[in-house]
């Protein structure tokens, strides 16, 4: 759950009969930590929890994007992420609370050091807040697929202090060469670069206390694509040969590793 809009750059959008309604009163202008903001908010996680039940529950999606793209909604944002952890906290200590970081965006070519550094700080403001350090990480969009052990190792260097358990809320890696018609761009990508990126997150993940991986997709979603590309946005292309499967249904090398490492014992407390 989030509250925050799919591009992450402020409050997300109502959702009624339908989605994506706009923000009606008494929410509509509030900052994000506005009280009856926060009481709904609040609200409906707790809804969510009550209903699902879960073992981990991400309350804050790609925060760090909010930062990037709304700086100055960011204090707001901080403050009502503060408050529906500590509640959530208090109603189940056991459960494990945390917001999710795009360590492609992070670590891109096209962030200088200076709005790195000015990222971070903005980060460590929250994570005081977050039980696990927990990222998105998709290589390709950031043109990241040969760095992919220099991004693991930063994110080490800058959160290992925490003493928090890392975690993949989602990744991914195309397996084909992606024609981004709106950017006019070809992102380079192949069927064994997608295998080697995964093998990477899994070196890390066993050399750290780690508490899953979830990759997007299973499968390519050719087939779903064509049916909705003349109403999905230009970005839905880019996850589309994602798959450990391709559109076939046809296992990728990507698909043998992963299934090699599923069939591994636990260790020891794991």
């Amino acid at each position: 759950v989030s509250p925050l809009d799919m591009m992450r750059k402020g409050m997300a959008a109502y959702r009624g009969d339908t989605e994506g309604l706009p923000i009606p009163e008494p929410f509509a202008g509030k900052a994000l930590d506005d009280p009856v903001v926060v009481q709904a908010y609040l609200a409906y996680c707790r809804r969510a929890i009550e209903y699902f039940s879960p073992s981990y529950v991400c309350v804050g999606i790609e925060v760090n994007e909010l930062f990037r793209n709304s700086p100055e909604q960011w204090p707001s944002y901080v403050r009502l992420h503060e408050q529906v952890y500590r509640a959530l906290k208090a109603d189940r200590p056991e459960l494990p609370i945390f917001v999710s970081l795009t360590l492609h965006d992070l670590m891109g070519p096209q962030k200088t050091e200076e709005q790195r550094a000015a990222t971070l700080a903005a980060i460590r403001q929250i994570m005081p807040y977050s039980d696990l350090v927990a990222i998105s990480f998709y290589p390709f969009i950031g043109m990241l697929e040969s760095r992919v052990k220099e991004c693991l190792d930063w994110l080490d260097r800058e959160f290992g202090a925490l003493g928090k358990p890392f975690a993949v809320a989602e990744m991914g890696e195309s397996a084909e060469p992606i024609r981004w018609e709106p950017m006019g761009i070809t992102i380079p990508a192949s069927p064994e670069g997608q295998r080697d990126v995964l093998r990477a997150m899994l070196d890390f993940a066993r050399t750290h206390e780690f508490r899953f991986l979830i990759w997007f997709v299973c499968r390519d979603y050719d087939a779903l694509w064509t049916k909705m590309k003349d109403q999905a946005p230009d970005i839905f292309i880019l996850w589309r040969d994602c798959g450990l499967l391709d559109g076939e249904g046809a296992s990728r090398p990507a698909h043998e590793l992963w299934r090699q490492e599923f069939a591994l014992p636990l260790a020891e407390g794991r």
